[in-house]
């Protein structure tokens, strides 16, 4: 037989060549402004500035601005309470001492001025004349609450002044208030203790009373506690021509942290003088005063007589202010540092104790119950 070969071929693969791209012609440079000698630089790739960043800075310069303005309109403000406080200064020094009141409820009746009624700027501790004068009507914030003192001789001035007005009767503090302290001290916008001292007194004395009781009486029972120092009694130490929102702020909301309490921290002693007019621990702001003594450990001397009858139920914490708001919260300045039943029996103790005046030689007939004056809230 035939045997047949078959071979397969493949053929060769062909290159085929790739034309090589042609080169795009470059742009010449744009050559620069004969007119511009200084080579421009390309601005960096600076990333941009938050805006909460943008926005503290702004609010930063506001206020700055704002506390300049301030501080320029509180000075401007303070430059001129500053003159009518000297003013106010020279009025009380002119005319050696006479003191007018144009708004005073006894008219053109003319009031006798400290130095009028006998009274002296004390020297040192009483020295309170050196240095200079605080406006009058910033010096509660000046001089500190321990400071709103008055001398004996001061007091002994001022009851001659009562008894020259009231010979036959013994008006009680809150008639002494309205018709003698408001119109002495409406001009000078201060208490009737920083008007005579400027720069204050020394109240080594805290004096808790109420003001039911009679002026002269007051007064001579304070005598027979033979105490030295000056006095902080409320009705002259503190302001009585403010506006009763101004009082509150001066007061403040706290009672331990009020002028009262910081007075009597400082005081040595506490007088408690008590009166035949009315119980003065019916009175809450009293009972306080008598209760911070005790927290302070305070000596407490007692004088005056208390009256013919004295109810339990309106006594010690059952006491009350005229102002509900005051009486909430003094109870409740008691309840967080002492309890209900300590509180009365130590009202009580110094309620009954023995006067510390020395009895009088000689047995006298009891005198007639002086009237209380029907304006008068008890």
């Amino acid at each position: 037989g035939m045997m047949y070969t078959c071979q397969v071929l493949t053929p060769e693969p062909t290159l085929v060549p790739i034309p090589a791209p042609t080169p795009r012609p470059t742009p010449a440079p744009t050559p620069a402004p004969e007119s511009s000698s200084t080579p421009t630089t390309a601005a960096p790739n600076t990333p941009a500035t938050p805006w909460w960043v943008l926005a503290g800075i702004i609010v930063g310069v506001a206020g700055s601005l704002a506390c300049i303005v301030l501080a320029v309109r509180q000075s401007e403000h303070k430059g001129d309470k500053g003159k009518v406080g000297m003013q106010d200064e020279r009025h009380f020094r002119a005319e050696e001492g006479n003191l007018e009141s144009p708004q005073s409820p006894m008219g053109s009746r003319r009031a006798a001025t400290p130095s009028g009624m006998g009274l002296e700027t004390p020297k040192s501790a009483d020295d309170t004349s050196a240095g200079a004068y605080a406006p009058s009507q910033h010096r509660h914030t000046v001089v500190p609450p321990s400071r709103w003192g008055v001398t004996l001789d001061q007091l002994d001035a001022l009851l001659r002044e009562v008894e020259k007005r009231y010979p036959d009767v013994d008006p009680t503090v809150y008639t002494v208030v309205n018709e003698i302290i408001k119109p002495m001290t409406e001009k000078a916008g201060c208490s009737y203790a920083l008007m005579l001292n400027p720069n204050g007194v020394d109240a080594e004395n805290f004096v808790t009373h109420a003001w039911g009781e009679g002026f002269k009486a007051f007064v001579g029972d304070l005598r027979k506690a033979n105490v030295s120092g000056g006095f902080w009694i409320c009705f002259l130490a503190n302001p009585q021509t403010w506006e009763p929102s101004e009082l509150k702020a001066l007061l403040g909301v706290n009672p331990f942290m009020s002028p009262f309490h910081a007075a009597l921290t400082e005081a040595s002693k506490v007088v408690a003088v008590r009166n035949s007019n009315l119980n003065m621990y019916t009175r809450l702001w009293c009972v306080f005063e008598l209760w911070a003594a005790n927290e302070k450990n305070k000596e407490v001397i007692v004088v005056g007589p208390n009256p013919e009858s004295i109810d339990p139920g309106r006594t010690g914490y059952n006491a009350t202010c005229f102002d509900e708001r005051d009486t909430q919260m003094l109870r409740q300045a008691i309840d967080a540092r002492g309890k209900k039943k300590r509180v009365n029996m130590y009202v009580g103790s110094v309620m009954f104790a023995d006067s510390a005046a020395e009895p009088d030689p000689e047995p006298v007939a009891a005198p007639a119950a002086a009237p209380v004056e029907s304006e008068v809230p008890l």
